[in-house]
């Protein structure tokens, strides 16, 4: 297993997924569970079979056994990122374990009108935090 160090939380999972989404999921990017963010990718880095990446989930969100973890571009947000569908299983899975990516070219999420402030909000610090990457990237491509 890779060791990703940044989150030293225990509400921290590892995801290895197939290089080919590597590229375009980047630290910052949203973590998707149902159809509420609720969580970010701490860090991403290739691994021998694909790619790795570390998100940070609240303590209080649990992800259930048998869950399904897609990789892709999420339409919403215009950015790669995380979604997590909740199976209903009982049980949860252990931020131990390595989990599996599927990559999915494009992510649906529905929010409901009610959360449209809040998403909108959502949307703009995601934005922010890819203009910050790509500034990061092409200062560093500079030097």
């Amino acid at each position: 297993m890779v060791g990703l160090s940044q989150c030293s939380r225990k509400d921290c999972y590892q995801l290895q997924f197939p290089s080919t989404q590597d590229s375009t999921l980047t630290k910052g990017a949203p973590v998707v569970f149902d159809n509420g963010i609720v969580g970010y990718v701490e860090d991403v880095e290739k691994s021998s079979e694909g790619s790795v990446a570390e998100f940070c989930l609240p303590n209080a969100v649990q992800i259930p056994k048998n869950s399904k973890i897609y990789v892709g571009f999420i339409q919403a947000f215009s950015v790669y990122g995380i979604k997590i569908e909740s199976s209903s299983e009982s049980g949860f899975i252990s931020s131990k374990e390595l989990l599996q990516g599927f990559p999915m070219d494009s992510i649906e999420v529905n929010f409901s009108v009610s959360d449209t402030a809040l998403t909108n909000k959502l949307i703009d610090v995601v934005k922010d935090i890819n203009e910050e990457q790509k500034s990061k990237k092409d200062s560093t491509s500079k030097e």
